[in-house]
């Protein structure tokens, strides 16, 4: 019923007019969030060679939607449904890393470097971590932690994923 729904409300988007009523907001690639916040998101931003590049958010009540650019199993827009069990983990992991005493960037100048954009909002707190260059160990396996669980949708092994657009 939620698939019919989320397809019936992104056709009517599309047919709005104004700059921020499409699936994609060109102004910063993120895809158009439903009213509801998410309490999670996480962005792989390009390099010069094949990384891959993609954003996913999820949802308190398992909604997920994607967006994969390059480099990724699936390019293109998602939508998908995860369990609360699988959503319990990722805010587990968020506070078992201590997610909110993270800095905020961790960069260095090198510019071919891509970066992973987290931002979460749960426990009534919000964080921002940019992580370019050397984020802690903690943090790296958190964001593998993530891949994994997009590559587990992406197969068909969690949840499930129906593409919803170009």
């Amino acid at each position: 019923m939620f698939k019919y729904i989320f397809i019936i409300l992104i056709i009517f988007s599309s047919c709005l007019t104004g700059p921020n009523n499409n699936v994609l907001n060109n102004d910063d690639h993120k895809l158009q969030e439903p009213e509801e916040a998410p309490f999670f998101s996480m962005r792989r931003t390009p390099c010069f060679g094949k990384c891959p590049t993609y954003e996913v958010i999820f949802y308190k009540d398992g909604k997920v939607l994607y967006e994969g650019n390059k480099f990724v199993k699936n390019e293109g827009f998602y939508a998908g449904q995860i369990n609360i069990k699988t959503i319990a983990l990722i805010q587990d992991k968020i506070r078992e890393i201590d997610f909110f005493e993270l800095d905020s960037i961790y960069d260095a100048k090198i510019s071919d470097l891509p970066s992973v954009i987290l931002e979460v909002n749960i426990d009534d707190k919000k964080h921002k971590v940019i992580d370019r260059y050397k984020g802690p160990i903690k943090l790296r396996d958190f964001e593998k932690f993530i891949d994994n669980i997009v590559l587990q949708m992406e197969s068909g092994l969690i949840g499930n994923w129906e593409k919803i657009s170009e």
